[in-house]
C-alpha cells in the first residue's frame, strides 16, 4: 500500500519532468523549471494527503504521503506538525518525537523550531527536557511565538522553578508589555515567590 502511494508520487514527478524540462537549451539546470516541477509534485502530494485522510480515512497512506512531503520540504512547519499529529493518532510515538527533533535541528533560523518537539515532550510529561530546547530561542529578537514562552514557562512551573518561570514571563513582556495573559502569569509567579505585583499590573 505504501509502495503504491510512493509509486504514484514518483510517477507524478516523472510526468512533471517530461512536461516541464529541467534543463535549459545550453545544457545547464534551469532553476525556474526545477522549481515548477517541485511545486507540481508538492501540489499532487497535498491532494493525495487530503484524499487519503479526509475522504478515505486511511491514516497509514496519509502518513506515508506526509513523510514524502516532509523530506521534500524539510523547512515547512505545517507539513511536519501535520505529520507529528498523524503519527500520534496511531501511536507511532518514537517516530513522532524523531520528526519533531529533526525539524528543530534542520531549521536553526526558525525561531519556533523547538515548539513541535516541546509539545510532544509536554504530552509525555517530560517537563525537564523542554527548557534546554527552548531557552536559546526565547532570547531571539524578534522573539518566537508566544506559545514558545508559554511552553517553557509552564515547564518551569511544573518543575517548581518559579524564579525561572518568572524570568520567562518577564522576557516575553519586554516584547509585548501590555499582554494581559502574560501579566497575569507574571503576577501569579511573583505572589508564589512571596512578593507583590507592581500596582499597574493586571489583577
Amino acid at each position: 500500500m505504501a509502495t503504491k502511494t510512493l509509486r504514484s508520487l514518483l510517477l507524478s514527478a516523472f510526468v512533471a519532468t517530461a512536461a516541464i524540462p529541467a534543463v535549459a537549451q545550453d545544457g545547464e539546470p534551469d532553476g525556474r523549471r526545477i522549481g515548477q516541477i517541485m511545486q507540481f509534485v508538492e501540489d499532487r502530494a497535498a491532494m493525495e494527503t487530503d484524499a487519503w485522510y479526509h475522504e478515505e480515512g486511511d491514516y497509514p497512506r496519509a502518513i506515508q504521503v506526509l513523510r514524502f512531503r516532509s523530506r521534500l520540504r524539510p523547512h515547512d512547519e505545517v507539513i511536519d506538525t501535520d505529520l507529528i499529529w498523524m503519527l500520534g493518532n496511531i501511536k507511532y510515538e518514537g517516530e513522532r518525537l524523531a520528526v519533531a527533533t529533526r525539524f528543530r535541528l534542520e531549521n536553526p533560523d526558525n525561531p519556533d523550531r523547538g515548539l513541535p518537539e516541546a509539545q510532544v515532550l509536554w504530552e509525555y510529561r517530560m517537563y525537564f527536557k523542554i527548557p534546554p530546547i527552548l531557552e536559546a530561542d526565547i532570547m531571539r529578537d524578534p522573539p518566537p511565538h508566544g506559545n514558545t514562552f508559554r511552553m517553557i514557562g509552564h515547564s518551569y512551573r511544573k518543575l517548581g522553578f518559579h524564579v525561572d518561570a518568572l524570568r520567562v514571563w518577564n522576557q516575553y513582556l519586554k516584547h509585548d508589555p501590555d499582554d494581559s495573559i502574560f501579566q497575569m502569569l507574571r503576577d501569579r509567579e511573583i505572589r508564589i515567590l512571596g512578593g507583590e505585583p507592581p500596582p499597574h499590573a493586571a489583577r
